[in-house]
């Protein structure tokens, strides 16, 4: 579990990073809405797991993967924001 900042102005919100997946997303720790850089890409996804799967809205926003006061950080980054789990 670590933690990534998310939208301008930026919302941290606790995210598991899974490289076994190729879908990234985010739950509703985060709230669009709050953010003047998040892009609604009007379409849907679901993401199965072997104990269930989480479906919402693929969107892109700014994103910081935070590291000891430093990030990695991207203007646009794909993801599904999470409605259902």
């Amino acid at each position: 579990v670590g933690s990534i900042a998310v939208g301008t102005p930026a919302q941290t919100v606790k995210m598991v990073l899974d490289t076994g997946s190729a879908q990234m997303w985010v739950d509703n720790a985060y709230e669009p809405s709050n953010s003047s850089t998040w892009v609604d890409q009007h379409r849907q996804a679901s993401v199965r797991y072997v104990l269930g799967q989480v479906a919402g809205e693929i969107g892109s926003d700014a994103m910081c993967f935070e590291s000891g006061g430093s990030g990695l950080c991207f203007d646009r980054t794909e993801f599904v924001w999470v409605k259902q789990m």
